[in-house]
């Protein structure tokens, strides 16, 4: 076999590993967003009942963004917390490209901002196994971060 032909083996060979990882990833998308849906449509429903000087609920097909945020009186603070379904990594044998693999549960990924007195960042990931735990933790903490700025602008 000659050098033009070994390299087109090559070639043949890893387009076709390119052609498993992408069909991979769209399966990865698709069980992505069925995952999601009964936690976005939930999302969806909270999001219509938030009252917007408070915060805002952005919902795509297989993820959400909650922003909470309280722009007035001394300094800025905002809590940004994205939920979507969980997942792992790994690194495919004999690719660089890394590989997303489905799991069961929800991540949740949130980080809260602070500027008064100095510029402060706290983050934290969390865990849950249902829509149901999701939906508890997020109550719960919008609930706590809007009675917050309430009591703030009591004075």
């Amino acid at each position: 076999m000659g050098l033009k032909e070994e390299l087109q083996k090559i070639i043949d060979a890893e387009r076709q590993n390119l052609g498993d990882e992408d069909v991979a990833q769209d399966e990865y998308s698709a069980n992505k967003k069925r995952q999601f849906s009964v936690l976005g449509k939930l999302l969806r429903e909270l999001s219509n009942e938030l009252d917007p000087q408070y915060g805002e609920i952005s919902v795509s097909d297989d993820f959400a963004t909650i922003v909470l945020a309280r722009k007035e009186g001394k300094g800025e603070e905002e809590t940004q917390i994205t939920v979507e379904p969980d997942y792992d990594t790994s690194l495919g044998e004999g690719s660089f490209l890394g590989k997303f693999i489905n799991v069961d549960g929800f991540r949740l990924e949130q980080e809260d901002f602070y500027q008064y007195p100095e510029y402060n960042t706290f983050e934290k990931t969390e865990k849950f196994p249902t829509e149901e735990a999701v939906m508890e933790y997020l109550l719960k903490e919008i609930g706590e971060k809007i009675a917050y700025f309430q009591h703030i602008e009591k004075g």
